[in-house]
């Protein structure tokens, strides 16, 4: 499930551009956006072997990632963008995790984009 809103209400058809670019009077335009994603696996039909965690088992035991990433874009002008993430994971089996024992984590990304 995904969403955004342009908050400084540009259109977003063919891309936001700023009716009031950052330097040339204004201050750009503003993006919020919002998503939810769930990711689930495990071994498909019963097998003979019972699961194992090891990702070369036959059956594999389950598990499943919930992902809210919430963000913002800004807009500088129709050249550049600015944006900010924020991600937070939350696995069913920390057993399983990259750290295990940790079953939540977040995370920020940020990023310049250019566009030509």
């Amino acid at each position: 499930m995904t969403g955004s809103w342009v908050v400084t209400g540009e259109r977003k058809d063919g891309g936001v551009k700023p009716r009031h670019p950052l330097l040339q009077g204004g201050f750009g335009a503003i993006e919020v956006a919002a998503r939810y994603e769930v990711l689930r696996f495990a071994s498909a039909g019963p097998l003979q072997e019972p699961p194992s965690d090891s990702p070369r088992a036959a059956n594999v035991v389950g598990n499943g990632d919930r992902v809210f990433t919430g963000g913002v874009n800004w807009y500088l002008n129709r050249w550049l963008k600015f944006q900010v993430n924020g991600i937070h994971e939350t696995l069913d089996d920390a057993t399983l995790a990259p750290v295990p024992g940790q079953s939540t984590y977040w995370s920020v990304v940020t990023r310049l984009q250019f566009v030509l």
